[in-house]
């Protein structure tokens, strides 16, 4: 006797898609059957011609950041994710960079979270000691910023490796955003001050920029032995680097995000500062190389860096001081389905990967998360690749909706049908079905290994 059984899907596993019988008990899976085998289940669901998928880690979540644990998790059950990974910095929160802050995070997420989720912690310079205590609470890992962050300071040489040596020694992952502080503010500032407009945004904060400090962020990482995980990369020459460093032992992994795979810098001049984002949006040869890159298995994750920014955020400021970042959670299996299998027949199964299995492994959830496997988490994301529809905020689940964003008004052709966390059904056909309350807090146990 199963309590759920899921049916006559083709369903997508790390090796290929098969047509099978997904059998769930205590929120696992406890079985994957052949079509023509008897059961008895409690709750049946049949999706007869729909691909499932595994449910979707989104390893750059700032849900918080703007607004709650309890809408960004809503509208990322609706783009096909199961589980965030929730960045430190909030604009209402205190920055997690300690115990009592950090488990005051996962005490709110616990309330308000329809999905699961995983912490970033935040670390500041010359406050190394936070790290074992952090580890120890379950943080998947620790944000560094080489670029100017406002309050939350960012990384020098020294405080950079320092901190990768110490955190070698309690085996913790850092996750950097990589941008060369002073390459990004020189450009910046001839921009600026020569009155270029917003169209000029990619050259700012050039490409340049982001491979100088991930070379360094990587060479780092080798003669440390730190694990380290690169943030949003924006293009592929930068990639490139980081796949090298791989080759010569540096234990590292990187993310790009669905914007680099779908936008370029001529959104930046039609939408303005509803497309700033750091590192910048770049150039269509930019996001046709990095989909190669997706289908070589080359990158390791990919993450939203959602953020919901209000039109009086963005409008009411120069374009040069708006605050970078979008929301675009809802649409995250859309848009990777729609450019990857649809546009460029990219396998299924090297999307699913990416996903899920790949950021579970990287970023230490693979005890329970990370694939359609017996013993798993029956998280899982039903999506049908033929349903055309148009995108409008307005229908979002967002709590601060504007029709201002690049998405507005997108035709897409896949389209999130069910997602279920731990066997329970939390989003259905544009409605939030479960209670805030039914995601949980999931500890990291270690990181790239």
């Amino acid at each position: 006797m199963f309590d759920v059984i899921i049916k006559d899907a083709f369903v997508v596993f790390d090796e290929g898609v098969s047509k099978v019988n997904i059998g769930i008990n205590n929120g696992i899976i406890s079985e994957v059957f052949s079509n023509d085998k008897e059961y008895d289940a409690v709750q049946t669901y049949s999706y007869e011609n729909m691909y499932i998928l595994p449910g979707g880690i989104d390893t750059h979540s700032h849900v918080t950041y703007c607004g709650s644990f309890k809408d960004g998790s809503k509208s990322a059950a609706a783009g096909g994710i199961s589980t965030i990974i929730e960045m430190p910095i909030s604009g209402y929160l205190p920055s997690a960079c300690d115990e009592k802050i950090y488990l005051e995070r996962v005490k709110l997420g616990e309330e308000e979270c329809v999905i699961d989720f995983a912490l970033w912690a935040g670390i500041q310079p010359n406050a190394y000691q936070n790290i074992k205590i952090l580890k120890e609470s379950g943080a998947a890992a620790f944000k560094v910023f080489m670029s100017n962050a406002g309050d939350y300071k960012y990384f020098d040489d020294y405080s950079l490796y320092t901190l990768m040596l110490t955190a070698k020694e309690h085996n913790a992952l850092i996750g950097i955003h990589a941008e060369n502080e002073s390459l990004c503010n020189g450009f910046t500032s001839r921009y600026k001050d020569t009155n270029m407009g917003y169209e000029f945004f990619c050259e700012s904060r050039p490409v340049i920029a982001e491979s100088e400090a991930v070379l360094r962020a990587c060479f780092y990482a080798l003669n440390s032995g730190c694990k380290t995980h690169i943030c949003h990369v924006s293009n592929p020459r930068t990639a490139e680097l980081i796949l090298e460093y791989k080759k010569k032992g540096a234990n590292i992994t990187f993310e790009t995000c669905p914007h680099y795979l779908s936008m370029t810098r001529e959104d930046i001049g039609k939408y303005g500062a509803f497309a700033k984002c750091s590192p910048p949006l770049r150039y269509h040869s930019d996001v046709d190389s990095l989909w190669e890159l997706v289908r070589n298995n080359d990158v390791d994750c990919i993450g939203t860096d959602h953020a919901t920014y209000s039109s009086k955020d963005k409008s009411d400021v120069d374009f040069w001081k708006a605050p970078g970042g979008f929301p675009g959670n809802d649409l995250f299996m859309p848009t990777l389905l729609d450019e990857g299998v649809i546009k460029r027949h990219i396998p299924i199964e090297t999307i699913a990967k990416m996903i899920s299995n790949k950021p579970a492994k990287s970023f230490g959830l693979d005890y329970c998360k990370g694939g359609i496997k017996v013993g798993h988490d029956a998280d899982l994301v039903v999506v049908n690749l033929d349903s055309p529809w148009v995108y409008h905020a307005e229908d979002s689940l967002y709590a601060i909706k504007t029709d201002k964003y690049a998405t507005e008004g997108k035709c897409f052709t896949s389209k999130v049908c069910a997602t279920f966390v731990r066997g329970e059904k939390v989003y259905s056909d544009g409605t939030i079905v479960a209670q805030e309350g039914t995601g949980k807090y999931i500890k990291s146990i270690g990181g790239i290994r």
